[in-house]
């Protein structure tokens, strides 16, 4: 059973999402926040999996909330629901933590679809706001390098990534494509497509796009650095 918390200050729409929730035969709502500092003390004393908070909520926003709930022992994964398609509130939630990021006006079967999934660990978003991830920083010049001096051994998560890992994903994340990795580093076009599926399998990522999304949220990159591929 997937326990879920709630939050939304929206009283009717918080409610007609739970009762929707319920319905799934996997999903039980353990607790309902009317406010973000309501969903950070109910997180803490309900122990949710999953936490669905809005990003506009009195005393706290979902975001301020992501960051506080992310500093508790083992925190429930997180997804936001918005109204607005905000590019950087968007990104801002990401790198505070949350798995996932919905429109309100999203279909429900994605949201349900997107529960199950950031139990195993990925990061889901909206139909829609996945293909503005994916070009919103295409129009940026792309970075001249990928400094060596400022890479080092990074643990993030308890899992040890090498220099060279590390110097991977700050790669895919600018937006460089297999053969400008190759070109940069000498190596041939397949080792690094062989490098990336195991960091890939490593990481349990499934494609570039999380890859960018996981280097910026874990700060192994900036905001400023980040060219998200095209998938």
């Amino acid at each position: 059973m997937i326990r879920l918390l709630i939050a939304d200050d929206h009283t009717v729409l918080r409610q007609a999402l739970a009762q929707v929730l319920n319905a799934e035969p996997d999903f039980e709502i353990v607790a309902e926040a009317a406010d973000g500092q309501q969903a950070v003390e109910l997180t803490r004393q309900y122990k949710p999996d999953v936490a669905i908070l809005d990003i506009n909520m009195p005393y706290l926003n979902g975001v301020d909330a992501t960051r506080q709930i992310m500093q508790m022992a083992n925190p429930p994964h997180i997804i936001i629901l918005t109204m607005s398609e905000d590019d950087e509130q968007m990104l801002e939630a990401i790198r505070a933590g949350a798995k996932g990021y919905f429109l309100k006006n999203s279909d429900i079967s994605q949201l349900v679809t997107a529960i199950r999934a950031v139990i195993g660990g990925d990061v889901i978003l909206d139909t829609k706001l996945a293909h503005k991830v994916i070009n919103l920083f295409r129009g940026r010049q792309r970075h001249a390098h990928v400094a060596r001096e400022d890479i080092t051994e990074q643990t993030v998560d308890d899992i040890v990534l090498d220099e060279r890992e590390v110097l991977l994903l700050r790669a895919v994340a600018q937006g460089w494509s297999n053969q400008e990795i190759a070109n940069y580093l000498g190596r041939s076009e397949k080792t690094i497509k062989n490098q990336l599926s195991n960091l890939f399998r490593k990481l349990n990522l499934n494609n570039r796009t999380q890859a960018a999304l996981y280097a910026l949220k874990k700060g192994l990159i900036t905001l400023e650095e980040v060219d998200l591929p095209n998938e």
